[in-house]
């Protein structure tokens, strides 16, 4: 099946560069727009602490897919997200302002429950949503994506329950 974008949800971003995990996110959108599963990328991300440099990651990731030979014009960019929440919220505002109706979000394999979890929550039944899994725990981020996600987890449940009062 071929969708209209691939939604690359964002990881860490630091003054030395992205971590292996984007790295990885990136790599997984670029070989499915080679392999035209995708017409187009979105790279997500703003700043805040997953980023303490003055650029969105969504920038920087865009700057990394076009420097492994993604073109400009295939790659959409979502900067202000702080949070999937956002991602989501924000890539959903994005590929309706483009038309667009289908997407797989590609994310690591640790935090693929909770990101589905989210999309699905804030994509309308009607868009053809799907997700792909780009790596798995490895290396020196390992423990640190273990107590994130568990975090995010918490976070994903204490706005739950804060959007049901």
């Amino acid at each position: 099946m071929k969708y209209d974008v691939g939604i690359i949800l964002s990881h860490f971003h630091t003054w030395f560069g992205f971590t292996s995990r984007q790295k990885k996110r990136m790599d997984k959108g670029i070989e499915l727009l080679r392999k035209g599963k995708v017409r187009f990328l979105m790279t997500t991300g703003g700043k805040g602490v997953f980023n303490p440099t003055a650029r969105p990651v969504g920038e920087w990731a865009k700057d990394y897919l076009v420097k492994n030979g993604v073109s400009k014009r295939k790659i959409l960019v979502e900067d202000k997200s702080t949070s999937t929440e956002q991602n989501a919220k924000f890539a959903l505002e994005i590929m309706r302002k483009n038309s667009l109706h289908s997407a797989i979000v590609i994310t690591s394999a640790d935090h693929m429950s909770r990101a589905q979890r989210i999309f699905k929550n804030v994509f309308p039944k009607n868009y053809n949503l799907d997700f792909v899994v780009s790596d798995y725990f490895s290396g020196f981020w390992s423990v640190w994506d273990f107590f994130w996600h568990a975090g995010g987890w918490v976070k994903y449940a204490v706005d739950s329950l804060q959007r049901k009062r």
